[in-house]
């Protein structure tokens, strides 16, 4: 919980501090947020790290030869990519978040990904200059992957050893 507003109509936000004590698992096609107690290790089947930056959850994509770093943003409406994306149009989109409000473009073509060993692409993408962010977390950020990217996928994520595991339900 916060003292000050974020978003109208928000109250609060819960962290990463509460959810490291489960595994979380995400299953967007059926909407559903479990929480379970961790078991040990058997949890650990098909998962691969990733890493925490802060508030933020750090995958590496590696299938395009040079390492991208993705950031997992489950909260967000859109996938926002680097603007070095290729294919873009002119059109602007404000957008708001915790942060504040920041000015993108969209992007006119699919943003393909490869998520834990697993390869998606989404079309609701816009660009904008992550240099910034980058600089702050000391992280050359490639995307931040929005729900949009996500909510076709079940992910289970292991916040205390680092892991995530990416699934097609």
């Amino acid at each position: 919980v916060a003292e000050q507003p974020f978003v109208e109509g928000i109250d609060g936000l819960i962290g990463p501090a509460l959810f490291s004590q489960f595994l979380i698992t995400l299953n967007g096609p059926r909407n559903v947020l479990e929480l379970a107690p961790h078991r040990g290790e058997e949890d650990g089947a098909d998962f691969r790290p990733m890493r925490r930056l802060d508030h933020l959850l750090l995958v590496e994509d590696r299938s395009s030869g040079e390492p991208l770093q993705l950031v997992v943003d489950t909260g967000a409406s859109y996938s926002v990519a680097h603007e070095t994306v290729p294919s873009l149009n002119d059109e602007t989109v404000h957008l708001i978040g915790v942060s504040g409000m920041t000015s993108v473009t969209k992007a006119n073509m699919p943003l393909k990904f490869n998520l834990a060993g697993l390869s998606c692409w989404t079309r609701e993408t816009v660009s904008a200059d992550l240099s910034q962010i980058s600089d702050h977390f000391g992280v050359k950020i490639s995307a931040f992957l929005g729900f949009p990217a996500l909510r076709s996928l079940e992910m289970s994520l292991d916040l205390r050893r680092g892991l995530i595991r990416v699934r097609r339900p």
